[in-house]
């Protein structure tokens, strides 16, 4: 079993994506050998009301039949009227898990409707998915956002009461601190049994070594995900069965046995 934390559908306005529907990301993600993606759809971040893309993923979503089971990921934005009767009806959808884009949608994770959310869909049964950026920020386009998720915000809420289980995806994991999340964001996680990092960026010429991260984040604390369609799936697994540091086990939990209760 392999599950993929983190993919997308729709269109990216910034630029040509490979592949924006579903029964395409899924036929990429089967040849690959992955079973289940989390997947979001891209255009419900840009909506002025995020619903229109959520349920224009929920009818691509009933009437996808393909092999691959797809753990589909509602976005949510508490700065818009009516959000709560919004993540009630993702989850009457059959949403899994809600995310949150702060940078897009002009709040911050220290807000306290931002943890009102986070707390809502913890109650509600469902996770909670931290995308820190979609790009390298080198590489934007003038008119997207020109910063990422910063640490500040995640340590907040990982420091509430809640404890909802939280992906946080696309980012650097380096606790040095010299470029994405720093050590006090390990810190927080580590206190909880149910906060993963997806490990896209593990391996960079920023983020360090991948062996540095299994012993700093360790196995129950990484999971897998790939980015697509915004990067290729196969480095990523290939990642995954080359690492000399990565025993069996270790492999499994980052696979699927840390998420095993999301796909249940």
């Amino acid at each position: 079993m392999i599950i993929d934390t983190c993919t997308y559908v729709g269109h990216w306005p910034y630029r040509k994506l490979p592949c924006e529907t579903l029964n395409e990301i899924t036929e990429k993600a089967e040849k690959r050998g992955t079973t289940h993606i989390v997947c979001t759809n891209l255009n419900a971040i840009f909506y002025i009301d995020t619903m229109e893309g959520n349920r224009e993923f929920y009818e691509e979503f009933k009437n996808y039949d393909g092999k691959v089971k797809v753990l589909p990921v509602a976005v949510i934005n508490p700065n818009y009227i009516e959000w709560e009767r919004d993540i009630i009806e993702c989850k009457e959808m059959g949403f899994v898990g809600i995310a949150l884009y702060p940078l897009y949608h002009s709040y911050s994770l220290k807000d306290d409707i931002a943890k009102k959310a986070y707390k809502m869909a913890g109650d509600l049964g469902l996770f909670v998915k931290l995308d820190a950026g979609f790009e390298n920020i080198r590489q934007r386009n003038p008119l997207d956002v020109f910063k990422d998720l910063d640490s500040g915000e995640i340590v907040e809420l990982l420091k509430s009461d809640y404890r909802v289980t939280t992906i946080i995806s696309s980012t650097f994991l380096n606790p040095s601190g010299t470029m994405g999340l720093t050590d006090d964001v390990r810190v927080e996680a580590l206190k909880r049994d149910n906060v993963f990092f997806n490990m896209i960026y593990a391996d960079s010429y920023l983020g360090g070594s991948f062996e540095a991260h299994l012993k700093d984040f360790t196995p129950d604390h990484l999971v897998y995900g790939t980015q697509a369609p915004f990067r290729y799936m196969e480095p990523q697994l290939i990642k995954m069965f080359t690492i000399e540091a990565l025993t069996d086990d270790m492999r499994d939990k980052i696979f699927y046995k840390n998420l095993i209760d999301i796909i249940n």
